[in-house]
């Protein structure tokens, strides 16, 4: 091609037709502990150990915008839960076997970002299943969801703190409250039933991350 025909009657050098981009977001792969996540339209392949079996979950996403958009059925969100369950659980399994295969999961398929909706749990744990990323919200909505399809009681704390906000689970396996907290820390603890003591060690030496007010919430072991 003469180079006279690279150019408009104004003389500006023409570009080629730009093919269609994707977002940086939807470009995004994360790597991390071993899954990789293809967020926000691509597919999501997550790998993680139970009881030293390898298993893999995946699912095709669809764009992340039109899932933040989507209401949130509640009956389908339970369905997914049960199904997600059903691949992560096996009917050998103690109740401990159970709580370390959900966090195993929730840690391993869900990537943190600084950001969620506070005060609508089932659409938290929504977004844990489906947009795998999320706040501490996120992170311990999720393990809610699941933990209660599995059958496990727990409930919901808050740090009370005016250093931020940060919230986490308490679990029950008939021996009393205990402390669950699935969202990633830069030590990287594995807070599995942490007695209260642990937790408020580890909080008092890491900037007060889980100071709560003790007054609101059954005792913990």
């Amino acid at each position: 091609m003469h180079r006279a025909a690279a150019k408009t009657q104004a003389g500006v050098p023409s570009r080629r037709p730009h093919r269609e981009r994707r977002s940086r977001r939807d470009r995004r792969l994360f790597a991390v502990g071993g899954v990789l996540l293809a967020l926000a339209g691509l597919a999501a392949a997550a790998f993680f150990s139970v009881n030293g079996r390898a298993r893999q979950v995946e699912a095709a996403a669809p764009p992340a915008a039109e899932l933040r958009s989507q209401p949130v059925d509640r009956d389908a969100l339970n369905a997914q839960a049960d199904e997600i369950l059903a691949e992560i659980l096996t009917e050998d399994m103690s109740g401990l076997d159970k709580v370390n295969a959900i966090y195993d999961y929730v840690t391993g398929t869900v990537v943190y970002l600084d950001r969620s909706v506070k005060g609508d749990w089932i659409k938290a744990a929504y977004d844990g299943l489906n947009l795998h990323e999320g706040d501490c919200y996120v992170f311990a909505c999720t393990s809610r969801l699941l933990l209660t399809r599995a059958g496990i009681p727990n409930m919901d704390i808050a740090k009370s703190t005016a250093s931020g906000t940060h919230y986490w689970n308490l679990v029950d396996l008939g021996e009393g409250w205990y402390h669950f907290d699935a969202t990633p820390h830069v030590t990287r603890p594995r807070i599995v039933l942490w007695t209260d003591a642990q937790l408020m060690f580890f909080s008092s030496n890491h900037g007060n991350t889980h100071d709560y007010d003790h007054s609101q919430y059954p005792d913990v072991n």
